[in-house]
C-alpha cells in the first residue's frame, strides 16, 4: 500500500491523492482509508501553515488544494484481518508570484556562537534552519 511518491505543485492547483495497493497485496481486503494532515506539516517545528492532524478524507482517492508550503499527508488503511498500514507523501506547494504569496527565502540558523581554536576542527550545525515554503535543498558554509 502506498500514498504515492513525494511531489511538487503550484499554489491554486488541485492535488489528487490516490491510495495505491501493491500488486503483492492485491488479495488484501481494505476495510477503511484515512488521509490525515501531519500535525506540523513535516517541518518538525510545529509551524504548519494549515493547522494539523485533521482528517482530509476517508476515501481511497480524493482531491484538494493546499496552501504554499510543505505538507506531509499520511494514509492509514485497516485491513479485514486487523492490520493497520500507513504511508506518508510529502507535497511541496510553491507560490506562483504576484499574489503576495511568493516563495520566501529560507532562514539560516547556524546554532549558538562559540569560540574555536585556529587550525582545529569545529562542528557546525544548521539543522534549525527553516524554509517555510518547502525543503532546504543544501547548505553552504563560508
Amino acid at each position: 500500500m502506498s500514498a504515492g511518491a513525494d511531489f511538487e505543485t503550484s499554489k491554486d492547483e488541485t492535488v489528487r491523492f490516490v491510495a495505491d495497493v501493491d500488486p503483492d497485496d492485491a488479495d488484501v481486503e481494505i476495510v477503511s482509508y484515512e488521509w490525515r494532515r501531519a500535525g506540523n506539516n513535516g517541518n518538525g517545528k510545529g509551524k504548519g501553515n494549515d493547522g494539523g492532524g485533521e482528517v482530509l478524507s476517508i476515501e481511497p482517492t480524493f482531491e484538494t488544494e493546499l496552501k504554499v508550503g510543505k505538507h506531509v499527508i499520511t494514509l492509514t488503511v485497516e485491513t479485514a484481518d486487523g492490520r493497520t498500514l500507513t504511508d506518508d507523501v510529502t507535497v511541496l506547494v510553491r507560490g506562483k508570484g504576484g499574489d503576495g504569496e511568493t516563495d520566501s527565502p529560507p532562514v539560516a540558523d547556524a546554532d549558538d556562537c562559540r569560540m574555536v581554536i585556529a587550525d582545529e576542527d569545529a562542528e557546525l550545525n544548521g539543522s534549525e534552519s527553516d524554509d517555510r515554503d518547502g525543503i532546504i535543498e543544501g547548505y553552504e558554509w563560508t
